[in-house]
């Protein structure tokens, strides 16, 4: 008998657990209930409207609407184990409204107060909680939205996480997060903050932006304001520049003016205006600028092909490689090079510590090289046919020159003194000259 009861128990657990896999079977592949639905809502507006639009996880696109109206369609498709909890969200989404005036409506994508998703046994749930108290779970929720405005009207777009198509808008505010953003053409002025974004656009009128760690890139724009951390800017054609940027990574085709306050950036461009700089640890590359004023530098590196008038207040470890320019004037620099194939006018340094200059063709206009320095070395090649006076008075300091080409005036070597002053060619008032002195500077002058 206890071994007929023991034989009924194994059988009656094995049913159930058999009954229990059929229980849970059903409930893993039961079909949720699908539901679609647009919803749509129409404003008049005056057609310099404000449109204030708030937008999260949405993919949304945004166009110009061939009168004075605003039209704002969502896309909503969702899955639920309950035909409740899709009534609930459709007589919701049928009721809702947005603030809206002639002058201003207020629109958003975000119509719950949470959204939260979990993987359970029976597959994912979303629970949302909408901004009317009720709540609901989903199994699937999708949302695509599109959103029609006057071309005139002042687009103050806020989003998060989304896909933007942005068609042309006179005026943008914009405010962006984690966010890929196609736009076309924004004609007036444009605010742009964004973080972690891809901005891509046409062109821009006048533009501010404030971003962090983004990639940017326009066609054109007018005068552009940038203050940018970790972003990488790319604009084919600028009016004037003003950055403010750390640990960027910038290029242009055309520009204006540029002022640049950077740590630890590169710039490159084609053609600009004249550049102001207060600059650390960056790199420029560009062929073609104005004049070029630095106020501070320190561990940077410049590659010019031409430049015009270039004004250095500090240098600190540098590196200049300016293939062609006009003029050079340093107020104090250490440990930086000075390398220029062609130098038009002039080149002076007013306090030199251990820099290395190389002037390889001063042209038939050359005027002066005027330098006080310590340990410096200089290599100065002149037009053979060019008259040169030489005012030398170092100590320690040694100069190369071919003497037989000049008539000395004074030489003295005293011990650690060394002073020499010699006329090259037809001596006149206001003839090229070569001006050195300092401490234990060398120079190799050739024509």
């Amino acid at each position: 008998m206890k071994c007929m009861k023991t034989i009924i128990r194994k059988f009656f657990y094995k049913g159930l657990c058999f009954t229990g896999l059929i229980l849970l079977s059903h409930i893993l592949i039961a079909k949720d209930l699908t539901f679609s639905k647009k919803y749509e809502w129409n404003f008049d507006v005056d057609k310099n409207a404000s449109i204030e639009f708030r937008n999260y996880d949405c993919n949304v696109v945004i166009e110009s609407s061939s009168n004075n109206k605003v039209r704002f369609e969502m896309q909503i498709d969702v899955e639920a184990k309950e035909q409740a909890d899709i009534d609930v969200l459709n007589s919701y989404l049928e009721s809702m409204t947005f603030p809206a005036r002639r002058d201003r409506v207020k629109l958003e994508t975000m119509f719950w107060d949470n959204r939260n998703s979990d993987n359970t046994m029976g597959g994912k749930v979303i629970k949302m909680k909408l901004k009317n108290g009720n709540s609901i779970k989903l199994s699937e929720f999708k949302i695509n939205a599109t959103l029609q405005i006057p071309p005139t009207a002042l687009l103050d777009l806020s989003t998060k996480y989304s896909k933007i198509e942005l068609t042309d808008v006179q005026n943008l505010t914009l405010n962006s997060y984690d966010d890929k953003i196609y736009g076309n053409n924004v004609s007036r002025e444009a605010n742009i903050k964004a973080k972690y974004s891809d901005l891509e656009f046409l062109a821009f009128g006048q533009t501010r932006m404030d971003i962090y760690d983004c990639n940017f890139t326009a066609e054109k724009t007018d005068d552009l304001t940038i203050q940018s951390k970790y972003s990488d800017i790319r604009v084919n054609q600028t009016g004037n520049l003003d950055i403010e940027g750390y640990d960027d990574n910038m290029t242009f085709k055309n520009t204006g003016d540029i002022k640049i306050n950077s740590k630890y950036s590169d710039l490159s461009a084609d053609i600009s205006g004249n550049l102001t700089l207060n600059v650390y640890d960056s790199n420029f590359e560009i062929e073609e600028i104005g004049n070029l004023t630095i106020l501070e530098s320190k561990y940077s590196e410049y590659k010019l092909n031409e430049a015009g008038t270039v004004n250095i207040a500090t240098a600190y470890d540098d590196n200049y490689k300016i293939d062609k320019l006009i003029s050079l004037s340093v107020n104090n620099t250490k440990y930086s090079d000075f390398i220029h194939n062609d130098l038009e006018k002039s080149f002076k340094i007013l306090e030199g510590y251990d820099d290395n200059i190389v002037i390889h063709n001063a042209s038939s206009s050359f005027s002066y090289l005027d330098i006080n320095s310590k340990y410096g070395d200089i290599d100065l090649t002149i037009p053979g046919a060019m008259s040169l006076k030489i005012d030398w008075n170092t100590k320690y300091g040694k100069i190369d020159l071919d003497e037989s080409k000049f008539t000395t005036k004074i030489k003295i070597k005293d011990n650690s003194q060394y002073e020499y002053q010699g006329i090259k060619g037809v001596e006149s008032e206001n003839m090229p000259f070569v001006k050195v002195r300092g401490y234990d500077v060398k120079m190799n002058l050739t024509d």
